[in-house]
């Protein structure tokens, strides 16, 4: 999508608001990707949309663990969503911790940075977790 989807921002913004309440989850599912990358890739500022979309995202959340995997994907898609607003709404080079509860609910999200780096991964205390061997991360 990118940038090109730009002019398209509105008409696309009302379908995945109209998708997000469809009662099939995998509609849902898509929308909440849709959206988030929307937010992502759109040069139109959506920001002040987020308390609505957050609002219309809300319900994906309210899933049991044993819901169906369209129910579980529509979430997970849901969250995939909030962290693209959450990405696109960075200002400096260096990220901040974050916290964003969603409206009418106790849902929130607690996200920090993780730096590039490297470390030590495993345990020799442990024989699912040996060797210890040295992992490089990049940042995310």
């Amino acid at each position: 999508m990118k940038a090109a989807i730009t002019p398209f921002t509105q008409p696309l913004l009302e379908l995945f608001y109209h998708a997000l309440s469809d009662p099939d989850a995998e509609v849902q599912s898509n929308a909440a990707f849709a959206v988030g990358m929307l937010v992502e890739s759109s040069e139109q500022d959506l920001s002040p949309q987020y308390l609505p979309l957050l609002g219309a995202l809300r319900p994906l959340f309210n899933v049991n663990p044993d819901a169906s995997s369209a129910r579980l994907n529509a979430r997970d898609n849901a969250s995939g969503a909030v962290a693209r607003f959450i990405l696109k709404n960075t200002n400096d080079s260096e990220p901040h911790p974050y916290k964003a509860t969603i409206p009418g609910t106790s849902v929130s999200f607690e996200m920090l940075p993780i730096p590039e780096g490297d470390f030590v991964m495993g345990t020799p205390k442990h024989k699912d977790e040996s060797p210890p061997h040295k992992v490089h991360i990049s940042p995310f």
